[in-house]
């Protein structure tokens, strides 16, 4: 079972207008997801940088009902849902100023491993695919990890290699 504080983060980001950095000046501002949800509207237009159209979203139900959807579908497919300000992201991602507030992972992370990001385009072009095939081909029998968004283009290829590769 979930922490309260899980279900009032997804409900949160799920806000629009509210990304990881306005996430976590929020939660930075209140002590937690749970908090900023119940905050009066008078007091969360006080808060620089959150506007009226933020205000207004903050607290509706159907963000709520959202995140106990997502929840369950975590908790059934034995995802695990890491938040950044309860200090539960990888010690390296942490260290980003825009770090994602909520990480969904699935499985376990070896921090021993040496991470390696693969970021690109969505419309990779022939030579990026080549390349990251012959890259991770090359990395199998390596200590890594590697990292994607799982986007379509260059993420995907980076992780569908990856999985190709036998590489984590």
């Amino acid at each position: 079972m979930l922490h309260e504080e899980h279900l009032y983060s997804i409900a949160l980001r799920a806000t629009p207008l509210i990304g990881d950095v306005n996430f976590m000046r929020l939660v930075e501002i209140t002590g937690s997801a749970k908090e900023t949800w119940h905050l009066s509207k008078k007091l969360l237009k006080e808060i620089p940088g959150i506007g009226s159209k933020i205000t207004k979203e903050i607290g509706n139900e159907k963000y709520l009902k959202f995140a106990e959807k997502e929840i369950d579908f975590c908790e059934k497919n034995n995802i695990k849902i890491n938040l950044r300000h309860l200090k539960e992201l990888p010690k390296l991602l942490s260290n980003c100023d825009d770090a994602p507030a909520i990480l969904y992972q699935k499985g376990s992370l070896d921090e021993s491993l040496t991470p390696i990001s693969i970021v690109g385009t969505r419309n990779m072009t022939s030579y990026s695919k080549h390349f990251i095939e012959e890259f991770l081909e090359k990395k199998k029998k390596k200590k890594v990890l590697i990292v994607s968004g799982l986007a379509l283009g260059t993420d995907g290829c980076a992780h569908t290699e990856a999985l190709k590769n036998q590489l984590k």
